[in-house]
């Protein structure tokens, strides 16, 4: 009499099976919270880059100074670095007023500024790679952007000082960036040719960004179009 031999798994193969089985998942878990980060990182490039092209068409049409404004109250967890608007000049009184309500950047992107609350990860160039813009409150020529609250219910000047800090860029009324005077023999140069932002956490009231890879630029032409890019040349050289 002849016996079949019964096919099984042994003990051995049961566990390599499991182990390949975990590290699979493993992978697929570690790949698609990357793809969820980097989806996150190009709509919120959309969205700040459709802010930057309604400052300046709000700067062409309305023949005045517009500005794209990003939120810098480090006190406001849900809106440092992350809430945006956009302003122009009112042509009579020379005061500002919002024209919209206003966006967020999606959670987990921020606008990476010069300094501030902010930890940069390893790999981060010491200069370069961050978002070029007037520094509020701080200039001794009465054009920096003053401190108020958005979105604005009526005209505002720049003399107010009891609301949230915001950094700003500038379009001229023929959609060029303006310029101003930075001081210490400055001169007189673009208040902005670059936005950029990038993935990052709220952790003990600063942004720790993420990655000095996972980032996005909105790089500025001389006649004040824009465009973005992922290019490091292009974004780590701020002249």
């Amino acid at each position: 009499m002849r016996y079949s031999r019964q096919s099984g798994f042994t003990l051995f193969e049961i566990l390599v099976l499991l182990t390949v089985m975990v590290v699979i998942a493993g992978i697929s878990f570690l790949s698609l919270a990357q793809t969820n980060e980097d989806r996150s990182l190009e709509k919120a490039a959309d969205i700040l880059h459709a802010m930057v092209r309604v400052a300046r068409t709000e700067a062409i049409t309305r023949g005045v100074h517009s500005r794209l404004i990003v939120n810098l109250d480090t006190n406001d967890e849900d809106r440092y670095l992350r809430r945006l608007g956009v302003i122009v000049e009112d042509d009579t009184s020379g005061q500002w007023v919002a024209v919209d309500r206003g966006m967020s950047l999606p959670g987990g992107v921020f606008v990476v500024p010069q300094s501030g609350s902010i930890v940069l990860p390893g790999g981060w160039p010491d200069s370069g790679r961050r978002s070029v813009y007037r520094v509020t409150n701080t200039d001794s020529d009465g054009s920096s952007v003053r401190t108020f609250e958005y979105p604005l219910k009526a005209s505002v000047g720049e003399s107010t000082s009891s609301a949230p800090s915001w950094m700003c860029i500038q379009f001229s009324p023929n959609g060029r960036l303006s310029t101003g005077n930075w001081g210490g023999g400055g001169g007189l140069v673009p208040l902005s040719n670059q936005l950029v932002i990038a993935n990052g956490s709220w952790e003990g009231g600063k942004v720790a960004f993420l990655s000095a890879r996972d980032f996005v630029g909105i790089a500025f032409k001389s006649n004040g179009s824009s465009y973005q890019t992922r290019e490091t040349e292009l974004v780590d050289d701020e002249e």
